[in-house]
């Protein structure tokens, strides 16, 4: 080999060690970012109802998460690694929740962001269990699902505090003769809310004057069910349905019903419900929990970031989906990223920081919230002090 050679070659050796080594002072290039860079990203599953009639609670549940996904991802991701949301549909059925999990886990998915509603969440509970994989909740508040040591977390307080108050409420307005209408197709969520309410309203001296089991996929489903409480001098009805059952519902009370004050559930407690409802739901009162009642910068700043990107304005759904996604990316952070590791990781935090609040996790992964009543004011909701 000439000199010559010789001397392009060290120069080709110099710089080349001069640029990874500047690469290497930037961080460009050190074994770390090497590493996570052939890791990938860090799957994450969101399972719930993106068609039918529960629609409005999946695509926002959906909205709210991937919006969270690319938040998240703007400001570095999780361990310098990207995440990515997987979306399924489990068609609100049992058959459709374990196939759209199972799809899911076999992708690869550290977690699962679901269900939208507590007969999915319930319905899904054994095969999250047995693959150790953790189903987080925004919408389910069960009391079925409480203080269980299984893979089910929620940022979703439990319904019993919210019947009991709106018990209390309706009974302070002078209405004593409640008659309940509840969905059966969900009757994981309905049951137990319409039982609490009602005891706590027996218990404070109000009556039941009848509750009917409301199956909204039946032909004339909504006016049968009215129809049977049309002579017995209610002077409430709760409704415990999705927003647009409960919109479609509210339509016949002003026929069958006149002057007969509505109530409902977080649950209806979407845009869908004034959107459909108009008129009919005008005055209606809604128990919610507590962080739902609060408004904050933060809160703001997502409300407008989520109509900029999807067009229109976000429901609780929506915003607890966000939560959930950054509270697993928190707890994410503390596991290494890893599958296993992230239920111990969300009990050690407990205690995490949401759009409207703190938001702590029992030992069971729980949430327990005061609640509060809140009702539609010119076509908007209003918190009533």
């Amino acid at each position: 080999m000439s000199w010559k050679s010789a001397s392009i070659r060290a120069l080709r050796l110099l710089v080349l060690g001069l640029t990874l080594a500047g690469l290497l002072a930037l961080g460009l290039l050190g074994w770390e970012a090497l590493r996570t860079w052939r890791q990938g990203p860090i799957l994450i599953g969101f399972s719930g109802q993106l068609t039918g009639r529960y629609s409005d609670l999946g695509v926002q549940g959906r909205n709210g998460a991937q919006l969270a996904v690319e938040h998240i991802n703007a400001a570095g991701g999780v361990l310098a690694r990207p995440l990515r949301l997987l979306a399924l549909d489990d068609l609100n059925t049992p058959e459709g929740a374990l196939v759209a999990d199972k799809a899911l886990i076999d992708a690869g998915v550290v977690a699962i962001v679901g269900h939208m509603t507590s007969s999915q969440s319930m319905a899904a509970l054994p095969l999250v269990n047995q693959t150790r994989t953790v189903l987080f909740s925004p919408t389910t508040s069960t009391p079925l699902l409480a203080g269980l040591p299984d893979h089910f977390f929620r940022n979703s307080p439990l319904s019993d505090q919210g019947a009991a108050l709106l018990a209390e409420h309706v009974l302070a307005l002078g209405l004593a003769r409640v008659a309940v209408v509840c969905d059966k197709r969900n009757a994981e969520y309905s049951l137990p809310y319409a039982e609490a309410f009602t005891a706590h309203l027996q218990k404070l001296g109000g009556t039941l004057v009848q509750q009917v089991a409301l199956d909204p996929g039946s032909p004339d489903a909504n006016g049968a069910g009215l129809r049977e409480l049309a002579d017995q001098s209610v002077e409430a009805l709760l409704i415990i349905a999705s927003a647009r059952d409960t919109a479609s519902l509210a339509q016949h009370v002003a026929t069958l019903l006149p002057r007969t004050r509505l109530l409902t559930t977080e649950w209806a407690c979407s845009e869908a419900l004034l959107r459909h409802g108009g008129q009919q739901v005008e005055d209606m009162l809604i128990s919610v929990p507590s962080l739902m009642g609060k408004t904050t910068p933060a809160l703001d700043s997502f409300s407008h970031s989520f109509f900029i990107r999807f067009g229109n304005r976000p429901t609780f759904a929506a915003e607890r989906s966000y939560a959930a996604v950054f509270i697993l990316a928190e707890a994410l952070r503390h596991c290494q990223g890893t599958r296993d590791g992230l239920p111990k990781a969300l009990l050690a935090i407990r205690n995490f920081h949401t759009l409207s609040g703190t938001l702590s996790l029992d030992e069971y992964g729980d949430v327990v919230s005061e609640a509060v009543i809140m009702r539609v004011q010119d076509g908007r909701f209003a918190l009533v002090e």
